[in-house]
């Protein structure tokens, strides 16, 4: 499950043009964080703690939170971004 959600990573960072380390240092409320930990989730059997430490998410409890809430978002209110990463992940 790990080595799966690290490619997810690095197509994450490929895809959303973030250089290496940047991904953890992104700013807190970035929504991009959940959808890369949504698509880690979705795809893998990653612990959510896992998750929580990769993308600075504070604890398991808040990435399970963050990823819900990505989820829960209809696709044509996403930023550009985030509604193609969506889409290339399902």
């Amino acid at each position: 499950g790990i080595a799966d959600a690290r490619i997810i990573l690095l197509r994450a960072e490929q895809h959303f043009g973030l250089g290496e380390g940047e991904l953890a240092k992104l700013q807190r409320g970035d929504s991009r964080r959940a959808a890369i930990g949504w698509a880690i989730h979705r795809q893998t059997c990653t612990p959510l703690s896992w998750i929580a430490e990769q993308l600075n998410l504070s604890s398991a409890a808040n990435a399970s939170q963050q990823i819900r809430r990505f989820d829960d978002r209809k696709t044509g209110r996403l930023p550009t971004e985030e509604r193609t990463w969506k889409k290339l992940m399902l």
